[in-house]
């Protein structure tokens, strides 16, 4: 995904092509399993090929939102800051989270 549109790329060299493309031109983006938003990566000093490998992407992932949690409590505040801050742009991050409610109820 590159600022709200999504790639489905074939292979992993691709994908690191749009995540790399979007990086040097300072989008946002998110990558892998996780779909790991780009600020994080700036934030922890990480590479988008760093996060493509998918047991790290799970591991970053899983952490990141643990973190958010921790912040938050366990709820959906959590679920939106882990893809936007909410301090940054919490009608964002709270857009993410309908998101994926709807993904949740659509798999129920």
């Amino acid at each position: 995904n590159v600022t709200g549109k999504s790639f489905m790329p074939n292979s992993k060299e691709d994908a690191l092509a749009v995540a790399n493309q979007a990086w040097e031109a300072g989008k946002s983006f998110d990558v892998g399993l996780m779909q790991i938003n780009s600020q994080w990566l700036r934030r922890f000093s990480l590479t988008p090929e760093y996060v493509l490998d998918p047991e790290r992407n799970i591991i970053i992932g899983t952490w990141i939102l643990a973190q958010e949690i921790k912040r938050f409590g366990l709820g959906w505040k959590a679920v939106a800051s882990y893809h936007t801050p909410v301090n940054k742009n919490a009608e964002r991050g709270r857009k993410y989270a309908t998101a994926v409610i709807r993904q949740l109820k659509l798999i129920q």
